[in-house]
């Protein structure tokens, strides 16, 4: 299988490069901090693109509120990491 897929490499990290591009422009109003590009001949993957709120929104409640708008509009996201100190903790026992 990934030999299969080796074959489809070049096409797909281009097109993934091409969204990546075109996201930025998209979200680039928001307050969203938008990833860092590859050097020069590096090559990024793009097969997760993080846009975390701007710290001064960074709470987990505008988080939801965030991607519960995102989808009304037909985009898929998530909250892929949630802060540690977050997390609910029951108990031990």
């Amino acid at each position: 299988m990934g030999i299969h897929q080796l074959k489809k490499l070049k096409k797909a990290s281009g097109k993934r490069n091409s969204l990546a591009g075109l996201y930025d422009d998209l979200l680039g109003d928001l307050p969203l901090i938008l990833p860092p590009h590859p050097a020069e001949g590096d090559i990024h993957s793009w097969h997760l693109i993080p846009y975390p709120l701007k710290p001064e929104n960074n709470v987990w409640n505008r988080g939801r509120e965030f991607v519960a708008r995102m989808f009304t509009r037909g985009i898929g996201a998530v909250v892929h990491y949630i802060p540690l100190h977050l997390h609910h903790i029951g108990a031990i026992t």
